[in-house]
């Protein structure tokens, strides 16, 4: 993973070591009876007063083995013992003052198992924790991945116990990364997201390597889309925290998400920013090389990725397998582009024998956690059947019992035979009156019950009455507002028309009265053909003016939808190339005014598309009803277009779409590349 293992936390390193310092000089002077009990407190705080002289006695390994061999080897006390777990589990990290393993696998072992007894001899939960955790770790960095796993799981059950962020931050972090090691990337996304909360309540760097981990494992499910949110989250985090280390690894890692999801400018706008990052990590710089070589293969560039390539190469040995990997197999790539097919051969042979060793590492892993899934399963029903021992036993020691009790219970029973039968008669008759009291309770609770359920009942139906009203009320104001809307459209209509004749029209005419006052043989020739195709010009705009003021609210509607229809063919037959031919009967009075006024218009649009762009000679309006359905088409002769290109419909269109859609109607439209087109408005009357 990302910066799997990486944490370098110094200052709780240092803290940590100058507190258990601390307490061995406590419990040294302790034992040794030289402190008094006024006087501990005084060298206690003299102790943290000072942490230079707690880091010269603990900053390294041999400084704190000094500090526990010279703690009391035979003790049974909680003090003294919480104290040499701390030390054997710090010993047992293994790590140096930056963090870094540094110890002997074996010998760390023996120290974690030790912290480990002494926490469970004094049932110690904190410590149970740190060693098993640490021991965990420890197993994984070793390569023995399922025995950390077993480590890290009790670890797990401990942090849980104490409930503390930091604690179980880290249980679930570690079994994640190890799921992640294994191959399981849904066990890792499911620890990994229960450490999201605790995490971002502990540390950042840490909540940074968590997001980052889980965006890592997305992207190894090919969850792209998942990925790059996590992803981008660790490096906007690492970038406000300022951690130019974090920053470094979360750019690269957001810019593999970038490449497997082919989002090529936020990849290269990561690839630019790595260059400028101030931290260094040859390492990581070879990954960078092989991802700025793709992003150029991306580009068709293999000259410029073969240079960046040569770069990561001078810095390989530093670098992972993982990222060899990567670098040899993006080499044979560019290559073979560049036609070098022996050198193509040659890396690819490289990138093959690493990718092997990965297959059989990982393949190897996989078989042990197999067996580790097996055993847990043999283990668990190794458990059940002793559970079930166990509680046979129980029940045989409780019948066991039970018959015990039995007999002396028919003992005394013997002894006082008459005694206890009349106290039994008297508690009968005490039992039976208490019976008929409680039966009148439950005759009377019933009434109430079944008089609740009658009043809530009436309940319910006067409030399902109420909201049918207010649901009627609701569908009447909704038709005024319609009735509204299509009125204020109409007057908006007419006002524009009004417009349009009266002020432009007028205009229009004013202006070829003028220039027909001009005395066109006093012109020069070419003037004299510009003046008359300005006439022309004129006359046709004056036209159109009347045409559009007419057609945006005819008169004719006002005698039905057929009669402004027919107006409106008479007045295109006249004034187009196109024949337009009216069929059909539309019946009066089948919708109302409104509604006719807007399926006028929606003839209006489709008639204005057939002009415009049909390329037609002859079109056709048709107009059926049915039982509940009015039927209009529209169709021509002429280009058509092929529906199954996908192409965009265009806004008139979409226009027509909507409108059909508030007469709640449905409009489809048929057409094939030079067989015309055709289009349908059907209308569900109300």
């Amino acid at each position: 993973m990302g910066v799997l293992f990486q944490i370098r936390n110094i200052r709780i390193f240092r803290k940590l070591s100058r507190f258990v310092m601390s307490l061995v000089v406590f419990q040294f002077f302790r034992v040794i009876g030289f402190v008094p009990a006024c006087g501990k407190i005084f060298l206690f705080g003299i102790f943290l007063s000072f942490p230079n002289i707690g880091m010269a006695q603990i900053s390294h390994g041999d400084s704190m083995l000094t500090a526990l061999k010279k703690l009391p080897q035979t003790t049974n006390t909680l003090a003294n013992d919480t104290v040499r777990v701390e030390l054997l589990c710090l010993l047992g990290s293994g790590k140096d003052k930056n963090g870094l393993f540094q110890g002997d696998y074996k010998q760390c072992i023996a120290w974690l198992n030790e912290a480990e007894r002494l926490s469970a001899h004094h049932k110690w939960t904190r410590g149970l924790l740190e060693a098993n955790l640490n021991a965990g770790v420890l197993h994984a960095w070793n390569g023995n991945n399922l025995i950390g796993l077993q480590k890290i799981h009790k670890a797990k059950y401990y942090a849980e116990q104490l409930n503390r962020p930091e604690y179980l931050a880290k249980t679930y972090r570690y079994l994640a990364d190890l799921y992640y090691l294994l191959g399981n990337y849904d066990q890792s996304i499911f620890y990994l997201e229960k450490a999201l909360k605790p995490a971002k309540l502990t540390d950042k760097v840490f909540y940074i390597i968590v997001i980052q981990n889980l965006g890592e494992s997305y992207l190894r499910k090919s969850e792209n889309r998942k990925a790059m949110f996590w992803l981008s989250q660790a490096y906007q985090e690492s970038k406000r925290i300022g951690d130019n280390q974090m920053l470094k690894y979360t750019t690269l890692n957001w810019a593999d998400a970038c490449l497997a999801a082919g989002n090529k400018e936020q990849l290269r706008l990561l690839l630019n920013e790595y260059r400028t990052n101030p931290f260094i990590d040859k390492a990581w710089d070879v990954h960078y090389f092989s991802l700025n070589a793709q992003h150029f293969l991306l580009q068709n560039l293999p000259h410029k990725a073969l240079v960046e390539l040569k770069k990561g190469l001078s810095n390989s040995e530093t670098a992972g397998e993982e990222h060899r990997r990567e670098l040899f197999l993006t080499l044979s790539q560019v290559y073979e582009r560049l036609h070098k097919s022996e050198l193509s051969l040659i890396y690819y042979k490289k990138y093959s024998e690493l990718w092997e060793k990965g297959i059989k590492s990982f393949q190897q892993r996989q078989t042990e956690y197999l067996k580790f899934e097996y055993e847990s399963l043999k283990q668990g029903d190794a458990i059940d059947s002793l559970n079930k021992d166990i509680d046979g036993q129980k029940a045989s020691r409780n019948r066991l019992w039970l018959a015990v009790a039995l007999a002396l219970l028919f003992a005394t029973f013997l002894v006082v035979n008459n005694r206890v039968l009349s106290k039994k008669n008297r508690l009968i008759e005490v039992q039976r009156n208490q019976m008929m009291d409680f039966q009148g309770q439950l005759f009377a609770s019933n009434d109430k019950l079944t008089r609740f359920n009658e009043e809530l009942e009436q309940k319910v139906s006067e409030r399902t009455e109420e909201l049918l009203l207010a649901n009627q009320e609701l569908h009447a104001k909704n038709r005024q507002i319609q009735e509204a809307f299509t009125n204020g459209k109409r007057q908006e209509r007419k006002r524009v028309a009004s417009e349009l004749h009266d002020n432009l029209g007028s205009t229009l005419s004013g202006l070829i009265w003028q220039l027909q006052s001009i005395m066109p043989e006093n012109l020069a020739e070419k003037e004299q053909d510009v003046y008359t195709r300005l006439i022309t010009q004129m006359h046709n705009a004056y036209s159109e003016i009347r045409h559009i003021s007419h057609h945006l609210l005819p008169l004719e509607l006002d005698n039905g939808l057929e009669a402004a229809l027919s107006r409106l063919f008479a007045d295109l037959n006249n004034n187009s190339k196109i024949r337009f031919n009216l069929e059909g009967r539309y019946p009066s009075n089948l919708l109302s005014k409104e509604q006719e006024a807007e399926l006028y218009s929606i003839c209006l649009e489709l008639i204005n598309n057939t002009l415009k762009h049909s390329g037609s000679s002859e079109c056709t309006l048709k107009l059926s009803t049915s039982e509940n359905t009015l039927e209009l088409s529209l169709s021509d002769n002429g280009y058509g277009f092929d529906m199954t290109q996908g192409t965009k419909r265009g806004k008139g269109l979409d226009n027509i779409a909507d409108r059909v859609e508030s007469l709640n109607g449905k409009f489809t439209v048929h057409s094939r590349v030079g067989l015309g087109a055709q289009f349908r408005v059907a209308i569900l009357q109300c």
